[in-house]
Formats: C-alpha cells, structure tokens, sequence
C-alpha cells in the first residue's frame, strides 16, 4: 500500500536505534573487584558541600548555646 508516494514499513521491521555494547552510555566505569570508594568529580564536590554544611550547623548550634543561653 503506498500512501503520497512512500511506502509504507510496518513498526516491527524497523530499526530505531543501533545498540550500544558495553554498558549503559555516560556512566562511570568500575574496575569489577572492587566498588569506586572514593567519589569523584562532580559527587566528590556534592559531599564535600554537605560535610562544610554539617560543621557549620553544629558550630552555629554550640556558639547559640554557649552565647545566648538555650
């Protein structure tokens, strides 16, 4: 059947997208034996956030206590 000229392919023939051997694309690669322990780039800077925001809370606590009483 021909439809404007084209013909028509049915969706099960088709090929949408080549497939990607090894893995899922743009993750981090571990080495098999042992899991990555130490974040790197963008997560290493993330937590590194989130321990300067826990120091800093628990300063600001002490000093409220220390100077204001509760």
């Amino acid at each position: 059947m021909q439809r404007g000229g084209q013909q028509h392919t049915p969706a099960a023939t088709r090929n949408p997208s080549p497939r990607i051997l090894g893995g899922t694309p743009g993750g981090l690669r571990q080495s098999p034996g042992m899991p990555n322990l130490v974040p790197q780039g963008d997560a290493a800077y993330l937590w590194a956030l989130v321990l300067l925001e826990a120091l800093a809370i628990g300063w600001l606590r002490s000093a409220f206590k220390r100077y204001h009483g509760g």
